[in-house]
């Protein structure tokens, strides 16, 4: 570990990335896979409000300190507490951030990908038809990770009365809608694909796939 950094366990965070498009980097860091992503540590050197300063957690940095189990228990309380989840409407965050180049913030995009895959989401108390919600934390970094916070799909799902469909945007965020049936699936993974080849930086492509989360049985699964 680099002399300079200093190992504060209080300061570990969760960020997941694209497994087959860091594989290489991978092996040489603590890292759980889950289908085509994989959570990941880093360590935080400086936060304030213009910036957040981290380094990924690699096997050297942490050897004969804690136990993996140990870490990314840590790192996921951690992450809770500096980068509290938060779930929102897409249209207040296009509003926010309508010059940013990223799949979310492409309105024209959103809306043209949901009419031609047919979408028709069900209707919810508190709920738009046909509106995407953006889950991320309230900083939007590495907000991805939210992605394995058993609570936050479950309660979007239970408000939504019925199961998600989850578009990994980047490993910022990703987006959640209604899951309407597989006939929509393809239109939506293209979606994501297209997204991920014109607008998303390569570091930050989380996976080219789609996921359904499940109310009933409160597991996250991959569309294949």
């Amino acid at each position: 570990m680099n002399d300079n950094i200093i190992w504060d366990p209080a300061r570990l965070i969760l960020q997941t990335v694209n497994y087959p498009r860091r594989r290489q980097e991978l092996i040489h860091m603590p890292c759980l896979r889950f289908e085509d992503m994989a959570v990941t540590c880093r360590l935080l050197l400086r936060q304030d409000e213009a910036s957040w300063v981290s380094v990924q957690v690699t096997d050297d940095m942490v050897r004969g300190k804690m136990s993996e189990e140990e870490l990314f228990r840590t790192a996921g309380a951690n992450s809770r507490r500096l980068l509290p989840p938060v779930v929102e409407d897409i249209r207040d965050v296009l509003k926010e951030y309508a010059a940013d180049e990223s799949l979310e913030n492409d309105p024209e995009n959103v809306e043209n990908a949901l009419r031609s895959a047919g979408a028709r989401p069900k209707k919810a108390d508190g709920f738009e038809e046909g509106l995407m919600y953006v889950v991320t934390n309230r900083k939007r970094i590495f907000g991805a990770s939210t992605l394995f916070y058993s609570d936050v799909l479950h309660k979007l799902a239970e408000e939504l009365d019925g199961d998600l469909l989850i578009l990994p945007s980047s490993i910022h965020e990703v987006l959640a809608l209604p899951y309407m049936g597989n006939e929509y699936d393809a239109a939506f993974r293209d979606m994501v694909r297209h997204a991920n080849q014109t607008v998303v930086l390569e570091k930050e492509i989380l996976s080219d796939s789609i996921y359904r989360y499940h109310r009933k049985q409160q597991r996250l699964s991959l569309i294949d």
